[in-house]
């Protein structure tokens, strides 16, 4: 689980008597600074969405935030909205210059939030984007034949995503790669896959793992964090 995501769990777990028992209003500040910062708002239809930036600066109605002037919000109600919040529940709430909700979401098991009074398909994902994610993943969208290469050299590795179970996990699925891979690539031993907090996860027979970035025209990219040479994977 990326790190911020596991420090908002956390500290939501935390303080999840103190949110219960009061306002929102009186969450400890320590919870509004963790989960400040970059979040992916986006559908679940078609993963497409905008960031928005959380602030633990106080503003009418909650907390302030910031939406890019270039977003197309996946939900016009978005532009209605002054300020974010907790609720009662541990939840996110965006309200309008009149104190009213205008979108709420719960929190899931991995630490993004899910649009509430909605049904599965047609809702919206709030996702930590620390990692700089610029759109959701499913698995199901991600199985099939991808090509590792260097940013925009010729591919180096194919790899396929499958759909069959891959050991103990329920999330974890098998890959299997082409003859003919880079050697930097295969020394990494990788063996199975699964979607955490809208990043791809690869993860090897030992202790190896590989976290790939979605980015807005469909290609990922290696994440930051994992040193070394950039690499893409791109639909093969």
């Amino acid at each position: 689980m990326p790190r911020f995501v596991h420090l908002c769990r956390l500290l939501l777990s935390a303080h999840l008597g103190l949110v219960a028992a009061g306002p929102a209003s009186a969450a400890d500040e320590s919870l509004y600074r963790a989960v400040t910062g970059n979040w992916l708002i986006a559908t679940e239809a078609t993963g497409k969405g905008c960031t928005v930036t959380l602030s633990a600066e106080k503003a009418a109605g909650g907390r302030a935030f910031t939406l890019p002037g270039d977003c197309s919000p996946p939900d016009p109600v978005l532009r209605q909205a002054a300020a974010w919040d907790f609720n009662d529940k541990g939840g996110v709430v965006f309200r309008g210059a009149d104190g009213l909700v205008v979108l709420a979401f719960a929190e899931l098991p991995d630490g993004s939030f899910v649009e509430t009074g909605k049904t599965s398909g047609k809702r919206l994902m709030l996702v930590a984007a620390n990692e700089g994610q610029e759109r959701l993943v499913t698995p199901q969208l991600l199985v099939g034949r991808w090509q590792f290469r260097r940013p925009g050299g010729d591919a180096i590795c194919t790899v396929v995503l499958t759909n069959l179970p891959f050991g103990k996990e329920r999330e974890d699925r098998a890959l299997k790669f082409e003859p003919g891979c880079d050697a930097r690539v295969m020394k990494l031993q990788l063996v199975k896959w699964h979607v955490e907090a809208a990043l791809l996860i690869m993860i090897g027979a030992e202790t190896a793992d590989l976290t790939l970035v979605p980015k807005a025209d469909g290609r990922f990219v290696k994440a930051a964090k994992e040193g070394g040479k950039p690499l893409e994977l791109v639909r093969g």
